[in-house]
């Protein structure tokens, strides 16, 4: 699935974005995270003893809330799979995303941190009252 301009620029903006994961009982589990967008996927950072990472190593599913952090209504919805869980080991993904949210480089070493990368299967939300440009 392709993202269009309008909506790779919505996610090459700072915004949150909300996790959702499938816990083993099958509730769902809601995680505020950084994330970016590059290459086409959508990839997020944790360390490596989150629950949110290990309900992603048992089911491959996942959603992704991106909301405007000024104007809520505009959103994206992500129904995605994880297409790829790596180590982190030079903290390089971390330091991106710490960069782009805070201005500076992850502090912490304390962690061992893992990449995830996640392909979107379906897009939906909208920029205010006009769908995603979606190909």
């Amino acid at each position: 699935m392709g993202f269009g301009p309008r909506l790779e620029g919505f996610l090459n903006e700072v915004n949150p974005v909300v996790v959702g994961t499938t816990r083993q009982d099958g509730s769902i589990h809601l995680t505020p995270l950084w994330y970016e967008y590059r290459d086409g996927s959508l990839w997020i950072n944790g360390a490596s003893t989150r629950d949110w990472l290990g309900h992603l190593r048992r089911n491959d599913s996942v959603t992704l809330l991106v909301v405007d952090r000024k104007q809520i209504l505009r959103r994206a919805e992500i129904l995605g799979r994880v297409i790829a869980i790596t180590s982190d080991d030079d903290f390089a993904q971390i330091n991106r995303l710490a960069r782009r949210y805070m201005g500076r480089d992850f502090g912490s070493r304390r962690d061992q941190r893992i990449t995830v990368q996640i392909e979107a299967l379906h897009i939906g939300g909208a920029d205010g009252q006009q769908e995603w440009d979606v190909e």
